[in-house]
């Protein structure tokens, strides 16, 4: 949930979880959905479903979604070389359920295709084929996303994972650019000379949003 509009950082929600950091990492993939991932790897099925589902038994998922801070969760196991994950539970609000494919074969097809449109960077295809909407998901972010992904992607050539690197950090560079122009135009305002009162519509205010 938002707090003063602003979605928690991956350490409060490990934090707030209690998710020990040493056997999790947490990644907001965007405004307020969330993954969080053993770093470990398991060999056995079995073994990695019974760590699974005791984990989410010890951690604070449930009391938070009783609170309401957080509106819905899912988990389960992954794949490791293919990334197809394998749902074991869910709770929470109906609307916030993160689709995902449960067919393998059509997982892996879906997958072949994505892979595809990232290697030519086709953001328009992109976007339609998986369905992102544009007030989510505008072009530069999705080109961003498409270059991270084609760093990690070992299907793909070496000569375009260094073009994705490369891409990403001179990306970097021109964002902290941007924001530092911003930040020193925001410095250079006149201050008031007195704090005014705020007004209701002023204040801050704690409120929940469901993520689109």
């Amino acid at each position: 949930r938002q707090v003063d509009d602003q979605f928690p950082s991956p350490l409060q929600v490990e934090k707030t979880l209690k998710l020990h950091p040493n056997y999790f990492a947490i990644e907001q993939l965007f405004n307020g959905l969330y993954e969080a991932h053993s770093v470990t790897a398991f060999r056995d099925v079995q073994i990695a479903q019974t760590e699974a589902a005791r984990v989410w038994a010890e951690s604070e998922i449930l009391a938070n979604l009783r609170s309401e801070q957080l509106l819905y969760a899912q988990y389960g196991i992954r794949e490791k070389e293919t990334g197809y994950s394998t749902w074991i539970g869910e709770c929470g609000n109906a609307d916030g359920h993160f689709d995902s494919e449960t067919d393998r074969s059509k997982y892996m097809l879906r997958q072949a295709v994505v892979t595809t449109l990232e290697a030519t960077l086709d953001v328009k295809r992109y976007r339609l084929f998986l369905r992102l909407r544009d007030d989510v998901f505008d072009d530069d972010l999705l080109l961003k996303i498409m270059h991270e992904h084609r760093v990690t992607n070992q299907f793909l050539s070496a000569e375009l994972r260094a073009e994705s690197s490369a891409w990403l950090v001179l990306n970097q560079e021109a964002e902290k650019h941007r924001n530092d122009i911003a930040k020193e135009t925001e410095d250079a305002q006149p201050s008031e000379s007195s704090p005014k009162t705020p007004t209701p519509n002023q204040a801050r205010v704690v409120r929940k949003k469901t993520p689109k």
